[in-house]
């Protein structure tokens, strides 16, 4: 008869309720970017459960949830890649105004050694 101790019991509990925890935190994500998934607080066969049940009413399959993933990931490409445009503009106007302090910085040498001169 194989026993497994209280301490690995206790260990796997702790496991198990950081995935739920997980997994309760990707469903709240998924409920925001499709209202058609319904969480409710029901409880399944251990009535000291008191975790919420997650249905999917529309049964999204894995090639459904594939091409959602897909959708999301062009969106935050598309935001990636305006803050890339903007990072770029951003550092053609500090190249500019490097350059345009080293003009000046030449400039006041220049008169500070004429009046100086």
């Amino acid at each position: 008869e194989y026993e497994i101790s209280s301490s690995e019991l206790a260990r796997r509990q702790v496991i198990i309720d950081n995935l739920h925890k997980q997994y309760i935190a990707l469903t709240k994500i998924s409920t925001s970017l499709s209202p058609t998934t319904v969480v409710s607080e029901t409880k399944d066969s251990n009535p000291g459960d008191n975790r919420p049940e997650v249905h999917n009413p529309l049964n999204i399959s894995d090639r459904g949830l594939i091409l959602r993933q897909q959708q999301v990931m062009k969106e935050q490409d598309k935001v990636l890649l305006d803050i890339e445009r903007g990072v770029d503009r951003l550092h053609q106007q500090a190249f500019t105004i490097n350059e345009e302090a080293k003009a000046h910085t030449t400039i006041l040498e220049d008169l500070d050694i004429n009046v100086e001169g």
